[in-house]
Protein backbone atom coordinates (compact mmCIF):
# COMPACT_ATOMS: atom_id res chain seq x y z
CA UNK A 1 0.00 0.00 0.00
CA UNK A 2 1.49 3.45 -1.24
CA UNK A 3 1.63 6.27 1.52
CA UNK A 4 1.16 8.62 -1.40
CA UNK A 5 -2.23 10.67 -0.46
CA UNK A 6 -1.69 12.44 -4.13
CA UNK A 7 -1.07 11.94 -7.58
CA UNK A 8 -1.30 14.43 -10.66
CA UNK A 9 -2.68 13.48 -13.80
CA UNK A 10 -1.78 15.28 -17.13
CA UNK A 11 -4.45 15.78 -20.19
CA UNK A 12 -1.01 13.52 -21.68
CA UNK A 13 -1.95 10.91 -19.49
CA UNK A 14 -3.45 7.72 -21.03
CA UNK A 15 -3.33 5.62 -18.08
CA UNK A 16 -1.99 5.80 -14.83
CA UNK A 17 -1.00 2.81 -12.74
CA UNK A 18 -0.62 4.67 -9.20
CA UNK A 19 -2.67 4.42 -6.96
CA UNK A 20 -4.53 2.07 -8.94
CA UNK A 21 -5.11 1.60 -12.61
CA UNK A 22 -6.64 3.79 -14.51
CA UNK A 23 -7.00 4.76 -18.24
CA UNK A 24 -7.84 7.83 -19.62
CA UNK A 25 -9.24 9.10 -23.27
CA UNK A 26 -10.79 11.95 -25.07
CA UNK A 27 -13.26 11.32 -26.98
CA UNK A 28 -15.10 13.60 -29.43
CA UNK A 29 -18.75 13.94 -28.88
CA UNK A 30 -20.82 12.04 -32.12
CA UNK A 31 -24.40 11.61 -32.51
CA UNK A 32 -23.52 7.17 -31.43
CA UNK A 33 -22.01 8.69 -28.38
CA UNK A 34 -23.03 6.85 -25.12
CA UNK A 35 -22.04 7.76 -21.74
CA UNK A 36 -21.13 5.26 -19.45
CA UNK A 37 -23.74 4.04 -16.60
CA UNK A 38 -20.95 1.88 -14.92
CA UNK A 39 -19.65 2.66 -11.83
CA UNK A 40 -16.56 2.39 -12.98
CA UNK A 41 -16.04 4.61 -15.47
CA UNK A 42 -16.99 8.39 -16.13
CA UNK A 43 -17.84 10.73 -18.78
CA UNK A 44 -16.72 14.35 -18.02
CA UNK A 45 -17.38 17.38 -20.35
CA UNK A 46 -13.25 18.30 -21.24
CA UNK A 47 -13.73 21.90 -21.65
CA UNK A 48 -14.08 22.17 -17.68
CA UNK A 49 -11.41 20.54 -16.53
CA UNK A 50 -8.28 22.32 -15.32
CA UNK A 51 -4.73 20.48 -16.04
CA UNK A 52 -3.41 18.65 -13.69
CA UNK A 53 -5.79 17.07 -12.28
CA UNK A 54 -5.06 15.51 -8.89
CA UNK A 55 -6.04 12.61 -7.80
CA UNK A 56 -6.26 12.12 -3.98
CA UNK A 57 -7.43 10.87 -0.85
CA UNK A 58 -10.64 12.71 0.40
CA UNK A 59 -10.47 15.80 3.29
CA UNK A 60 -12.59 16.57 6.32
CA UNK A 61 -14.93 19.45 4.57
CA UNK A 62 -14.61 18.52 1.02
CA UNK A 63 -17.64 19.28 -0.88
CA UNK A 64 -19.45 18.36 -4.19
CA UNK A 65 -22.74 18.51 -6.06
CA UNK A 66 -23.61 14.94 -6.31
CA UNK A 67 -24.48 13.85 -10.05
CA UNK A 68 -28.52 14.57 -10.57
CA UNK A 69 -28.70 17.09 -7.81
CA UNK A 70 -28.69 21.23 -7.63
CA UNK A 71 -27.28 21.83 -4.25
CA UNK A 72 -24.13 20.93 -2.07
CA UNK A 73 -22.84 17.87 0.00
CA UNK A 74 -20.11 16.96 2.02
CA UNK A 75 -18.16 13.91 0.86
CA UNK A 76 -18.08 12.86 4.44
CA UNK A 77 -21.83 13.08 4.53
CA UNK A 78 -21.84 11.14 1.07
CA UNK A 79 -20.34 8.32 3.07
CA UNK A 80 -22.19 8.15 5.97
CA UNK A 81 -25.90 8.16 3.19
CA UNK A 82 -24.24 5.65 1.46
CA UNK A 83 -23.07 3.36 4.41
CA UNK A 84 -19.58 3.17 3.72
CA UNK A 85 -17.58 1.74 6.66
CA UNK A 86 -14.39 3.47 7.89
CA UNK A 87 -12.57 1.38 5.58
CA UNK A 88 -14.34 2.18 2.63
CA UNK A 89 -14.08 5.89 3.56
CA UNK A 90 -10.19 5.86 4.18
CA UNK A 91 -9.58 3.65 0.52
CA UNK A 92 -11.35 6.12 -1.57
CA UNK A 93 -9.82 8.31 -3.78
CA UNK A 94 -11.17 11.57 -5.17
CA UNK A 95 -10.24 13.21 -8.80
CA UNK A 96 -9.92 16.80 -8.32
CA UNK A 97 -10.01 19.38 -11.50
CA UNK A 98 -8.60 23.07 -9.33
CA UNK A 99 -10.85 23.58 -6.30
CA UNK A 100 -13.89 21.14 -7.43
CA UNK A 101 -14.17 17.42 -7.42
CA UNK A 102 -14.80 16.11 -10.64
CA UNK A 103 -15.54 12.19 -9.23
CA UNK A 104 -15.35 10.40 -6.16
CA UNK A 105 -13.67 7.04 -8.06
CA UNK A 106 -16.12 4.52 -8.00
CA UNK A 107 -18.91 5.67 -6.59
CA UNK A 108 -20.47 9.41 -7.65
CA UNK A 109 -19.37 11.85 -10.39
CA UNK A 110 -19.87 15.82 -9.78
CA UNK A 111 -23.08 17.60 -11.39
CA UNK A 112 -20.86 20.44 -12.19
CA UNK A 113 -19.04 18.20 -14.68
CA UNK A 114 -21.90 16.13 -16.41
CA UNK A 115 -22.12 15.74 -20.21
CA UNK A 116 -24.50 18.20 -21.63
CA UNK A 117 -26.08 18.41 -25.11
CA UNK A 118 -23.53 21.57 -25.36
CA UNK A 119 -20.57 19.17 -24.50
CA UNK A 120 -18.42 18.65 -27.75
CA UNK A 121 -15.34 16.54 -26.19
CA UNK A 122 -15.17 14.13 -23.10
CA UNK A 123 -12.81 12.66 -20.62
CA UNK A 124 -13.38 9.20 -20.16
CA UNK A 125 -11.76 7.90 -16.78
CA UNK A 126 -12.05 4.24 -16.87
CA UNK A 127 -11.01 1.99 -13.66
CA UNK A 128 -12.23 -1.19 -15.32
Amino acid sequence: ESSVDEYYITLSDAEIDQPFRMRLRSITVTNDFRISKSSDCVHVDASKLIFPLQLRRWREGDIFYPFGMKQQKKVSDFFINNKLSLIEKEQSWLIVSGDDIVWIVGQRMDNRFRVTDKTTEVVEFNCK
